[in-house]
């Protein structure tokens, strides 16, 4: 859903907190995609870059699994 279309009530809001190390590695990783989706005018939102990611963690098997690895690892020990 483009930014300026009203949202939907059944929408969820998620606020994640990175540590500095990520949030810095996630906002020069926005700026690199910014100008590959559109040299010309590169602008992208973390808010967009992320509904992407998690669209594509949704559709693509192999990128779900690698998060339920990544869990998985996180969780032991």
């Amino acid at each position: 859903m483009p930014d300026h279309e009203e949202t939907d009530p059944m929408a969820l809001t998620i606020t994640v907190t990175f540590d500095p190390n990520t949030a810095d590695e996630l906002i020069r990783w926005r700026f690199a995609a910014a100008a590959e989706v559109n040299p010309d005018h590169p602008d992208l939102t973390v808010q967009r870059a992320i509904k992407a990611m998690v669209h594509v963690m949704l559709d693509e098997p192999a990128v779900s699994n690698a998060v339920i690895d990544r869990l998985r690892h996180e969780q032991q020990p």
